[in-house]
């Protein structure tokens, strides 16, 4: 359910674009705090080494890099350019030919959270090379030699961000949000935060004093498309991790919202197609509805509630395209 969560806390997020209204700036503050480390230590949590590195990297290209591909090409290049031969103006242009490319390399997206299939591929990759590296060359204190390395390359790319040192297609992002992923990996392995215990009676009171930290760690520039972090390093991944672990320890004591674990199951299609959703969504609420905030709100709800519809056809006919069947297969 926390992936439901997130992809909701994205939606919000990026309805912005269209509607400026009074919680902006707690929206900005939950999405720069601890929305995108979220979704990276949710990876981390289910992290999964498979037969071997060349079975893994198969997995991620048919999770990851095919979605990414084919939505880069049919929502960032072919579905807006037809758009514009129509005359339709849903908010989104087009960029073929070799400026497509161009785009590419420097990380300018028409489908803007294409980026994060990207750095989730690069960020599993370098994992999993940090995970061989440790196993084969470490003897003792695997785990803090793991996290010490991961750390260190987390920093690294922390401080790219801090000195415009731009590395090309995120890897500077994959690199600084590696501890977020590692902090989920760690869980998993060595935590029982996935199943029934003894400590969910206190599940509340971790979600209040984690909120609490979080909230108190709160401010500050954070853009992780573009690595930029103007606070301190051990604030950004401290937060990001309590706002993390806020979250999932809510997720766990109310255990099941039926809506919002089916849109976390599927939020890879909510992810690849919201932002023309809420391009269509929006143009019409505009026209309906004066109020900013309610127009804001009502282009949420309606945007989340399609998918209700938009899933079960994307199921049927893109399967291979959205993470549910596999193209490439050993």
């Amino acid at each position: 359910m926390a992936k439901g969560f997130c992809i909701i806390l994205v939606v919000m997020f990026h309805c912005d674009i269209y509607f400026f209204h009074q919680e902006y700036c707690v929206n900005t503050m939950i999405g720069n705090t601890f929305r995108m480390p979220l979704y990276y230590f949710l990876s981390g949590l289910f992290f999964k080494t498979y037969r071997g590195f060349f079975d893994f990297v198969l997995k991620k290209v048919n999770k990851l890099l095919i979605p990414f591909a084919f939505f880069y090409i049919f929502t960032g290049i072919l579905l807006p350019f037809v758009l514009q031969e129509c005359n339709i103006n849903v908010g989104v242009k087009s960029v073929i030919g070799w400026h497509s490319f161009i785009n590419f390399y420097y990380e300018k997206f028409t489908n803007i959270p294409l980026w994060f299939l990207l750095s989730l591929f690069e960020t599993n990759i370098i994992f999993y090379f940090c995970l061989i590296c440790v196993e084969k060359y470490v003897k003792y204190f695997k785990v803090i030699a793991l996290c010490m390395l991961l750390f260190l390359i987390g920093i690294s790319g922390f401080y790219l961000g801090r000195v415009n040192i731009n590395l090309p297609m995120f890897i500077d992002t994959s690199m600084t949000v590696l501890p977020f992923f590692a902090i989920g990996y760690i869980f998993r392995k060595y935590s029982n935060i996935l199943v029934k215990n003894k400590y969910d009676r206190l599940g509340l009171l971790f979600v209040l004093v984690l909120a609490c930290i979080t909230l108190c760690l709160s401010g500050g520039s954070t853009m992780f498309i573009e690595n930029k972090f103007d606070i301190n390093p051990l604030v950004f991944y401290i937060r990001g991790i309590t706002g993390t672990l806020c979250v999932l320890y809510l997720s766990k004591a109310i255990v099941k919202l039926p809506f919002v674990s089916y849109i976390g199951r599927y939020s890879i299609m909510i992810l690849l197609t919201h932002l023309l959703v809420l391009a269509v969504v929006s143009m019409v609420v505009s026209k309906l509805i004066c109020n900013s905030d309610l127009a804001y709100w009502t282009t949420v709800c309606v945007t989340l509630i399609s998918y209700i519809v938009i899933i079960p056809l994307m199921k049927k006919y893109l399967p291979y395209v959205t993470s549910q069947k596999d193209v490439f297969n050993l």
